[in-house]
């Protein structure tokens, strides 16, 4: 099909990314990650169906990287397909040719012949297990396809319009072979992020095969479902890693360079440590709050101690909240301001040196951040105005709680002179 109208609006951005999904720092703007590949002029658009086909019928553009829902759309278009976009029935890329048609391509395959291995599962031995919402989902069969293309073992799609229970993951064949569970499903997608494809993270020993977890959400960081995946061990990562070899397939074929696969692996640290919350952890009096103050000007973040939003929720000190209304008070509202700091982004976060204790805390503090734990010697931890460990004691506190910090820590970092100790978060979060 020959496309291009001659009144077309001239200022026609060359590339653009037709997006279907709500932008967040966790999940990025295209037109944003083509920028960081070199890509300069793009644009993210987001429109309707019907403006969608007028843009990619009468635009002036060169190349188009398309999302879902408008993947099939796409392919009216085109003059040509690629075999991929053929195997598919989907386009995510569309190239106008030197003499004005349109070719559409799928690009994946790149980035799931890569992603895989990385996750433990060999094409060659992968039995894939979607699990989309009750209406299906034309990306995830498409993606069946592919991987049947490529080579899997297996590829099945169950559809769901609530979690899955124990007894149903078990009732289902494809559930009991599959090493790789796929979620196509808006469960855990923000706001909601307790939400899960499965009712309990208990579900996932019902899966008796299962070896890792993919979540095409990608907002936040790391749903409830992958961070349960990975406190049992499973391998498990969310889809940006796909959006971003998705951004560096079209760069080449939008510019004609070629691009070393390491520089997807930059690009996607760099984006997850932009969008990442520094969350430090340890015991009462090691330095998290005077640390992380200096860590939020040097990044130039907004530092949040979760013991002062108590405190201002509560209306009165920590020392008079435990003397007055007990732990369990503290517990409840540390609980509720930890909750409402799950959706945000680019943050440092002094906790609580029992912030952690509960596992919803964890989770809801995982969701969107990197645990960094200050260790510093007993012998040299502050208790003044610390109720529990002048209750208790520093070594009680440190044998019941060590093995949860140990557990969340991403970095361990030994606390020396503040700037030393600030120097070395720095310097290793700059390397993520």
């Amino acid at each position: 099909m020959l496309l291009g109208d001659p009144e077309a609006d001239p200022d026609d951005p060359r590339f653009c990314w037709l997006s279907g999904r709500r932008p967040s720092a966790a999940a990025p703007e295209g037109h944003e990650i083509l920028a960081k590949f070199g890509v300069t002029g793009a644009e993210s658009l987001h429109l309707s169906k019907s403006d969608a086909l007028d843009f990619l019928i009468r635009g002036r553009w060169d190349g188009v990287v398309v999302e879902a829902p408008y993947q099939k759309l796409a392919m009216e278009v085109c003059g040509h397909l690629s075999q991929a976009a053929r195997t598919t029935g989907l386009v995510n890329l569309l190239l106008r040719e030197g003499d004005g048609t349109v070719t559409g391509d799928f690009t994946l395959a790149t980035g799931l012949t890569r992603l895989l291995p990385s996750l433990g599962v060999p094409l060659e031995e992968c039995r894939a297990l979607f699990l989309t919402g009750p209406l299906g989902d034309p990306l995830s069969e498409g993606l069946a396809r592919l991987l049947l293309k490529l080579g899997v073992v297996s590829a099945d799609l169950v559809k769901i319009g609530n979690p899955l229970t124990e007894e149903r993951i078990e009732a289902l064949p494809a559930a009991q072979r599959a090493n790789l569970l796929i979620n196509a499903t808006e469960f855990g997608h923000a706001p909601d992020f307790e939400g899960m494809p499965i009712e309990t993270p208990g579900c996932l020993s019902a899966f008796p095969k299962l070896v890792a977890v993919l979540d095409l959400i990608d907002n936040p960081i790391r749903t409830r479902l992958v961070w349960c995946a990975q406190t049992h061990g499973l391998q498990a990562r969310s889809a940006l890693g796909l959006r971003v070899i998705e951004a560096r397939e079209a760069t080449e074929l939008f510019t004609g360079r070629t691009l070393p696969f390491s520089a997807t692996r930059t690009i996607l640290g760099d984006i997850r440590r932009d969008a990442a919350n520094i969350v430090l952890i340890g015991m009462p009096g090691c330095g998290k709050t005077t640390i992380g103050k200096v860590v939020a000007g040097r990044l130039m973040r907004e530092f949040v101690d979760i013991d002062a939003l108590v405190e201002a929720r509560v209306g009165k000190p920590s020392q008079r909240i435990y003397r007055e209304d007990g732990e369990a008070y503290f517990r409840s509202h540390e609980s509720a301001v930890i909750e409402s700091l799950a959706g945000r982004h680019g943050l440092v976060i002094s906790t609580g040196g029992g912030a952690c204790l509960m596992p919803r805390n964890r989770m809801l503090l995982a969701l969107n951040g990197t645990f960094l734990w200050l260790q510093r010697p007993l012998s040299k931890l502050s208790t003044y105005k610390r109720p529990i460990p002048q209750q208790r004691g520093v070594e009680v506190l440190y044998e019941e709680r060590a093995p949860i910090y140990r557990e969340l820590a991403e970095r361990i970092i030994t606390v020396r002179t503040i700037e030393e100790t600030v120097s070395e978060i720095i310097g290793e979060e700059e390397m993520v």
